[in-house]
C-alpha cells in the first residue's frame, strides 16, 4: 500500500541503521529540524554503508509525494555494487571527487507521456512532459528529507552524463534522466547558505 504513515515509515529507516551507518536516533525528528539539518553536502565519509533495505524504505516515503492523478512518475535507479558505483561516480562530471566517498548514486527519472497528458496521449498544454519534471523535483524533495530523518546526507546533481548513465544501468529511452543524487554521511558539516529575505520572494495578495 502506497499511503504509508510518514511517521512509522521514519522510524523503521531509523531503526534500521547498520554498524557503519548512523548511530540510532531514539528522538523523533521534528520537521523542521529535518529541513534545516539537510544540507548539500559535498565530503562524504566513505567508510559510511548504506544497504539496499535502508534505500528502499527512504524511496517509500518518498512516494507519498503529490504526482499528476497520482500516476507517480519518479523512477529510481540506485547504484550500491562497488563496480558500478564507480564507474557512476565517473560519469558525474565536475561533482566526481565531491561524491567519492559518497555511500550510494541514485539516479532518477520519469516516465515520458504520463504527468500533463491526457488518456489519448495528448499534452492538456504547452508544459508537457514538464509536468514529469515537476512531479519527479517533488519525489526528490521527500527523498532527501526522508534520507536526512534516517540520517544519512545528499547531493543533488544536475552535472552528470545522461547518456553514460542510461547505458551503464540499462534506463529505457522512455524515461527521461532527471539527476542523480549521491547518499551517504557528511565527513565535514556543510555550508548553511543564506536565504533571500521573505519580501523579496513572497507577494501576498
Amino acid at each position: 500500500m502506497k499511503r504509508i504513515i510518514l511517521a512509522l515509515a521514519l522510524a523503521g529507516l531509523l531503526a534500521s541503521c547498520s554498524e557503519k551507518t548512523p548511530a540510532v536516533k531514539e528522538e523523533k525528528i521534528d520537521f523542521e529540524t529535518v529541513v534545516s539539518q539537510r544540507r548539500s553536502t559535498r565530503n562524504f565519509d566513505p567508510s559510511a554503508k548504506i544497504s539496499a533495505e535502508q534505500i528502499s524504505e527512504i524511496i517509500a516515503v518518498a512516494q507519498n509525494a503529490p504526482s499528476w492523478r497520482n500516476f507517480e512518475p519518479a523512477r529510481y535507479h540506485v547504484v550500491l555494487s562497488e563496480e558500478k558505483l564507480t564507474a557512476a561516480k565517473a560519469l558525474l562530471l565536475g561533482n566526481a571527487e565531491r561524491v567519492s566517498g559518497a555511500a550510494a548514486i541514485v539516479v532518477t527519472s520519469f516516465v515520458k507521456g504520463l504527468s500533463g497528458f491526457r488518456d489519448n496521449g495528448e499534452p492538456v498544454d504547452a508544459l508537457g512532459n514538464g509536468w514529469g519534471a515537476y512531479d519527479c523535483g517533488l519525489a526528490n524533495s521527500y527523498f532527501v528529507l526522508a534520507a536526512r530523518a534516517a540520517g544519512f546526507d545528499t547531493l543533488i546533481m544536475g552535472g552528470r552524463d545522461a547518456a553514460g548513465l542510461r547505458s551503464l544501468l540499462g534506463i529505457p529511452e522512455t524515461e527521461e534522466i532527471m539527476t542523480a543524487i549521491a547518499v551517504g554521511v557528511r565527513a565535514s558539516e556543510p555550508r548553511i547558505p543564506e536565504r533571500p529575505a521573505l519580501e523579496e520572494v513572497v507577494k501576498i495578495y
